[in-house]
């Protein structure tokens, strides 16, 4: 469960690219760090994140992470972590939840591990993909669900081969369905009415939800509105398979989402409860120094 390093993204973190206010001090601070000069990264890169630029925010919690021209800092390598992550990027989503999961900067907590896991598994890390497995197969942090655990492992199996090995044996364990009634999904991220921190022109948020065992195999229909003044209509409406999916956000300063158990077979559904959030700059979170 190792964290993502910055040498191992910088080509993928370049590609996210930054806006014209803050690419400068973003870039500058690359060359500093590249030429050894850690402290004045550190100067350009808290510029840049205090506009809310994700990357930086990420860098400034390898700073902290490694101790590089400052001291070794679990706890601000964490936060700074977390801002990244609110912000929309996976690899400081997947870094929180390996802290969370490790009890490293931040008390020891595997159910948050799991939030921050799916929420960048969303987002596209695999690794996060398949540490959720292996909570899911173990019940740690979260109710043990084999079908939760092979479907995270079918998305990590293609970059990590043991998680294709770890889906083929689930497979083989899952118990005969029952006639006995599906359980409804609950919403678990982002929490009822919280305002969920936006980045960059094209926002998007992490929708993640319980995974209760089911009597028989299900899918999951996922509900997005938009809207305000309890005035809403559709913006996204998906099916998956997993416990956690990234959609855009609108312009709309109000949403409301839930989820369906849908059999697979088609025979039978039920839907979860609504949960309303709202969203918030993610500008507005930059309170490090």
């Amino acid at each position: 469960m190792a964290l993502t390093t910055r040498a191992a993204l910088a080509a993928a973190l370049l590609a996210l690219g930054a806006s014209a206010a803050h690419a400068g001090a973003l870039e500058d601070g690359n060359r500093a760090f590249d030429a050894g000069r850690y402290g004045d990264a550190r100067q350009f890169w808290l510029a840049a994140a205090h506009d809310g630029d994700a990357q930086a925010a990420f860098d400034l919690g390898l700073l902290y992470d490694l101790g590089e021209g400052v001291g070794s800092d679990a706890a601000t390598a964490f936060r700074w972590y977390r801002q990244a992550g609110e912000a929309g990027l996976g690899a400081a989503a997947f870094n929180v939840g390996v802290m969370y999961d490790s009890g490293r900067g931040v008390p020891l907590d595997r159910s948050k591990a799991a939030v921050w896991y799916a929420r960048a598994a969303a987002l596209g890390e695999a690794r996060a993909a398949f540490n959720l497995g292996q909570l899911y197969e173990s019940g740690d942090g979260v109710v043990k669900n084999l079908d939760a655990a092979r479907a995270w492992y079918l998305v990590a199996a293609p970059t990590i081969p043991e998680a294709a090995v770890k889906a083929t044996a689930l497979a083989a364990r899952r118990a005969s369905p029952s006639s006995a009634p599906l359980v409804p999904p609950l919403p678990v991220w982002p929490a009822m009415d919280y305002s969920v921190p936006v980045a960059g022109p094209h926002p998007v948020v992490e929708l993640v939800w319980s995974a209760p065992v089911q009597p028989h195999p299900v899918t999951y229909f996922v509900e997005l509105h938009a809207g305000k003044n309890g005035r809403f209509y559709e913006v996204n409406a998906s099916y998956v398979t997993t416990t956690a999916i990234s959609v855009p956000l609108p312009d709309d300063a109000e949403f409301a989402w839930r989820v369906y158990a849908v059999a697979a077979d088609g025979s039978a559904y039920v839907a979860g409860p609504w949960s309303l959030f709202g969203k918030r700059l993610a500008a507005q979170d930059t309170a490090l120094r």
